[in-house]
């Protein structure tokens, strides 16, 4: 991403705690952090829109991948080819359970997540078996939202197993508009324009589940501990985002409109910013409550009982749940 295209716009460093702004000398080695296409990642957008790291860390290799699925963050970390991943509740929660030994570095914030369907579609007794609906993949947190819908409303956690259809959340926005499926549950700025191209939203997840964090950063304890310099940086640099999201949305909103190249725009990008279902904040939250629904239908045969066991100490003290 181009650092110019900002840097005139808005100059961003201004709006951060003067503590994030120092350079780290002397930090060697490579750092290699991977996000997913939606704006639950915009602290970490910011971040490398913005080049922070490189700034705060010049002698420090600084990579950013882009991956479609909390599998392929998965992959890539037990492989050793990602350092840092970033994804929803759900999966991290089944790679813990099955014993891949991440732990949660940072939440990226909440997010209230909207299954949005077609007109005719007035309730879940109302979706046909020829109804389509799109989550981001089988093991994702909108998945996990389906079946505990599916639960409430037809007594069923598995009743709505077959209408699902895995696409990325712009394929599913695109599929939505067109008319090819029925339904999407993904995540902003992909839910509000489905409302827009005609849709409505049938059930939120804070009704199944209550105020939760829709991404956070993981990360192997083996990495953090060789590496408590280059992840002390980092979560300064992630606290620093978060200041300017919640204080100053509108400079937030430019680089996010940046980084997506223009394809957002700003004003887009400052509506969902500033959407009141959204809590721009480091602290972990659902975890114990989505851990113990998926244990209870017989996705993980474990769950936290707290938060504490899958924490890094960079959340010790933020009264995570």
């Amino acid at each position: 991403m181009s650092l110019s295209l900002i840097a005139a716009a808005c100059g961003s460093s201004s709006a951060a705690p003067s503590s994030a702004k120092s350079t780290t000398s002397g930090l060697h080695g490579s750092l290699v952090i991977a996000t997913q296409p939606d704006l639950g990642y915009s602290a970490l957008n910011i971040i490398d829109q913005e080049g922070w790291l490189t700034k705060a860390m010049p002698g420090v290799k600084v990579t950013w991948d882009t991956v479609n699925s909390g599998s392929t963050v998965e992959t890539g970390m037990i492989s050793g080819n990602i350092d840092v991943g970033a994804g929803g509740v759900a999966p991290f929660l089944l790679g813990s359970a099955k014993g891949v030994g991440w732990k949660l570095f940072s939440s990226l914030g909440d997010e209230n997540l909207e299954l949005v369907v077609k007109p005719q579609i007035t309730s879940f007794k109302s979706i046909t078996s020829s109804d389509r609906i799109a989550v981001v993949a089988p093991t994702s947190i909108q998945a996990i939202i389906m079946k505990k819908a599916a639960q409430k409303y037809l007594s069923n956690p598995n009743a709505l197993d077959a209408n699902l259809t895995i696409l990325s959340h712009p394929v599913a926005y695109q599929a939505f508009k067109s008319g090819t499926i029925q339904g999407a549950l993904d995540a902003p700025p992909f839910q509000q324009e489905e409302v827009a191209a005609g849709g409505h939203v049938l059930v939120d997840s804070y009704s199944l589940f209550g105020p939760s964090t829709f991404n956070a950063a993981w990360v192997m304890p083996s990495y953090y501990n060789s590496h408590t310099q280059i992840m002390k940086v980092l979560f300064a640099q992630i606290q620093r985002a978060m200041a300017l999201l919640n204080d100053h949305p509108d400079q937030a909103a430019s680089i996010i409109s940046a980084y997506n190249q223009g394809s957002l725009s700003v004003s887009a990008a400052t509506a969902a910013i500033t959407s009141s279902t959204v809590r721009w904040t480091v602290t972990p939250q659902g975890y114990l409550v989505y851990g113990s629904f998926m244990k209870s239908i017989g996705l993980i045969s474990t769950s936290p009982t707290s938060v504490r066991q899958i924490e890094l100490p960079t959340l010790y003290g933020t009264n995570g749940n």
